[in-house]
């Protein structure tokens, strides 16, 4: 799809994309779909080179940004409606902007309305256009946030309801699946405040576009913040599991009937050997 000022619509077929590089106004293309092989020569017509359509049909990517000489490259992650994380590719050039990702187009539906709402000013400044994608993008983590939440709260009623250990499996099959997203998004974080240091003093940046992408590096580290705190509740939740469950099996072996069974085991134990 192609996002302008005048609005969202779905490219016909490349020569579209290279029709609208041409006219050379600000559009963004998003890109969808798990076809590779397909996708080239739509990033060939959007102008990309050879390199960077490699990097951007490549998944499976750590979190990442480079920000210098007019361009914007970064691997991070949107959040669908049921609360799941996908993998996004942004890059960014003098007017045109760049998302490839696999999932339903309907994910970013809202996003690219109200980014043709905004994309009037942007002429071909890069830093204020990405600046604001990537805040736009990385709202829909909200999604992944209220996930993890009603999984806690799943979780709280699961220890009302008395330790098993069938429970506690699945509770650490969940703590190892946010240890493993919180760390990833941490190290997306550090990137991103890497690649920001001294941004305002790029060629052909603007205030408007250094205070977007500070914007949008104080985003991240609220998310990553609030991945954290989730990523303790749980550890703690699942430490008072543990603990509950140990009292549980330790008030069993304590019970008079198993000091009275093991006892009799063990006479007739001392017997046999006799």
């Amino acid at each position: 799809m192609i996002i302008d000022a005048a609005g969202v619509r779905l490219v016909a077929n490349s020569a579209d994309v290279g029709a609208h590089a041409a006219a050379d106004k600000f559009f963004w293309l998003d890109i969808l779909g798990a076809d590779a092989a397909a996708h080239v020569p739509y990033l060939r017509q959007a102008g990309l080179e050879a390199v960077d359509i490699a990097w951007g049909l490549r998944f499976g990517q750590t979190g990442r940004m480079h920000i210098g000489g007019q361009k914007i490259r970064a691997v991070t992650w949107i959040g669908d409606r049921a609360g799941d994380l996908i993998e996004i590719h942004v890059i960014g050039r003098p007017k045109r902007l760049i998302t490839i990702w696999r999932g339903e187009a309907s994910t970013l539906e809202d996003i690219r309305r109200q980014f043709a709402e905004r994309v009037g000013g942007f002429g071909d400044n890069v830093y204020l256009s990405a600046g604001i994608l990537l805040q736009l993008l990385l709202g829909t983590l909200d999604n992944v946030i209220e996930s993890f939440d009603a999984k806690l709260d799943d979780l709280r009623q699961c220890m009302d309801r008395g330790p098993d250990s069938a429970d506690f499996a699945q509770l650490a099959r969940r703590l190892q699946s946010l240890q493993s997203i919180s760390a990833g998004f941490s190290r997306y974080s550090g990137a991103v405040r890497s690649a920001t240091v001294g941004v305002e003093t790029l060629p052909g940046i603007d205030h408007l576009g250094a205070a977007e992408l500070d914007d949008y590096v104080e985003r991240v580290e609220d998310v990553e913040d609030q991945l954290y705190e989730r990523r303790r509740w749980l550890s703690d939740i699942m430490h008072d599991f543990a603990t509950e469950l140990a009292e549980k099996q330790g008030e069993q072996i304590n019970r008079p009937g198993v000091h009275a069974e093991f006892g009799l085991g063990q006479r007739r134990r001392e017997s046999s050997k006799g």
